[in-house]
């Protein structure tokens, strides 16, 4: 006896039911922080290292998982960028991020610091 073939009462492949989220559903979900809010999270820090941290993710757009793996020889602070290896992305895909002058000047003062007292 042959087959029937599928009809929309009795589908049974999930790509015809399944409907795909609409491109402005999720963009709409996605949530900013006001750059008044970024200063409150920024000063609400207790120490500069908590400080350096917040400052870093926010002005490189890092994820908290990326910052938490970088190595003192991912930083590249005289060319500016960080350097992120492919096994600490979420992608699986190596990439390197550029820092502001500001910040490479905080990340090597904080260097500095912590590691003459080693």
């Amino acid at each position: 006896m042959p087959r029937k073939r599928p009809t929309r009462e009795n589908e049974t492949r999930p790509s015809k039911r399944a409907k795909k989220p609409h491109k402005q559903a999720w963009q709409d979900s996605i949530k900013y922080l006001s750059v008044e809010e970024v200063q409150k999270l920024l000063n609400a820090a207790t120490d500069y290292r908590d400080h350096l941290v917040l400052n870093t993710l926010y002005r490189t757009g890092m994820r908290v998982g990326e910052l938490t793996r970088v190595r003192v020889e991912d930083l590249k602070l005289t060319e500016r960028f960080i350097a992120i290896p492919a096994a600490h992305t979420k992608t699986r895909q190596g990439r390197t991020v550029t820092i502001p002058p500001e910040l490479a000047q905080e990340i090597a003062a904080y260097k500095k610091e912590v590691y003459n007292h080693l």
